[in-house]
């Protein structure tokens, strides 16, 4: 019994080993390949791009706001022109946001106030709802007791 176990426990680790390793190799070779593609047009936008300059690229880390302005001043003339473009985009950008904030805020506010006013119409109308029930009460109970009346006269218990 024991040595049947551990034969089925041996094969099933055979199995899930091998399977284990396929995958691997699968994984392996699409990660290859997704590493050539992805330097392949690494080096293709590396070939498409300006040249750099080594006195720019030295100066990025700045963090100072003197000396961005510094350095967007010594920049060459296709990086000023692509910085005025995202500056502008950006500008484009937040006009956008900030008249859809304003559309959605007064949305927001009219849907309040319809809220507002369709709560103030439930209370309104279980009020009536209210006084009306009592009036059903009331009207009930006259009826029982005509009836239980009428019938007392009936069975003579009156």
């Amino acid at each position: 019994m024991e040595q049947r176990l551990n034969a089925k426990i041996d094969s099933v680790d055979e199995k899930l080993t091998a399977k284990i390793d396929g995958v691997d190799e699968k994984l392996t070779a699409k990660i290859d390949s997704l590493d050539q593609k992805l330097t392949a047009k690494i080096d293709s936008v590396d070939e498409k791009s300006p040249p750099k300059s080594t006195a720019w690229t030295k100066s990025l880390p700045l963090r100072s706001t003197a000396g961005r302005k510094a350095h967007r001043q010594n920049r060459p003339a296709w990086t000023q022109k692509l910085t005025a473009k995202i500056d502008s985009g950006d500008e484009k950008l937040n006009a956008k946001i900030d008249a859809v904030d304003q559309r959605l805020s007064g949305k927001m506010d009219a849907l309040k106030d319809s809220l507002a006013s369709l709560a103030l119409t439930f209370e309104k109308s279980f009020a009536s709802l209210r006084i009306g029930r009592a009036l059903d009460r009331v009207w009930w109970l006259l009826m029982c007791a005509a009836l239980l009346g009428v019938m007392a006269r009936g069975f003579k218990w009156i």
